[in-house]
């Protein structure tokens, strides 16, 4: 009997435990910037809008930095003491702005409700049986959870990294590319004007008459 209750106090703690962290979440919900950062909507929809938003975020990113004129401050790091702009291209800006994203992201997996989790990815079976089955069930859903969320930031945090390295290289690369083509259009326009102008040499003869003459005729 003892150890019964004692199982039911350690099954509610986890209930209670799980209601309080998703009734905190509610009560900050709406001060989020972000679709994903709704835990109620569980890991694959919460899972699929992050990663939809990330994917829109570089690519606004690189729409702007086509934009931008190298001139521009905000092609740029920013000078010390001044935060990054919306409109900031440069890589250290957007990294910045991704790994915000991820943080946010991160926070809001951990606060998934385990038994939305469970409905979704049903790694078990409904619980029946004692109330020791019953923890050992609950128990055996928050392992595999915790499990499946900390793969997923390892995989969004490599997924990230190799995101901006590549905006950067393309960064880098494009004015090359770009000073690349001018040089390529000079030297098309060099072998031209050179066809033209051995085109206009053929139209004279090989040879002048009288060229040996001492007077001009």
């Amino acid at each position: 009997m003892y150890r019964f209750k004692k199982t039911l106090k350690i099954l509610s703690s986890a209930l209670i435990t799980i209601f309080v962290v998703y009734g905190i979440y509610g009560v900050f919900a709406s001060a989020e910037d972000y679709s994903f950062e709704q835990p109620v909507l569980g890991f694959d929809l919460v899972k699929k809008l992050y990663h939809d938003e990330i994917n829109e975020y570089f690519n606004n990113k690189i729409e702007l930095f086509l934009e931008t004129d190298p001139d521009d401050e905000n092609y740029v790091i920013p000078p010390e003491g001044k935060k990054c702009g919306k409109k900031n291209v440069s890589t250290y800006c957007v990294g910045m702005g991704a790994l915000d994203m991820y943080y946010e992201y991160s926070k809001t997996l951990t606060l998934i409700p385990p038994i939305v989790m469970d409905i979704q990815t049903s790694t078990t079976a409904p619980v029946t049986g004692t109330a020791v089955g019953t923890v050992a069930s609950l128990f055996s859903s928050l392992s595999a959870m915790d499990a499946k969320i900390q793969q997923e930031k390892a995989d969004a945090m490599k997924v990230m990294d190799m995101t901006v390295s590549t905006y950067n290289e393309f960064r880098l690369a494009l004015p090359m590319h770009l000073k690349y083509k001018l040089i390529m259009e000079d030297l098309y326009a060099y072998v031209k004007s050179l066809r033209e102008l051995r085109q206009t040499l053929y139209s004279f003869p090989a040879k002048f008459i009288d060229s040996s003459s001492q007077g001009c005729k």
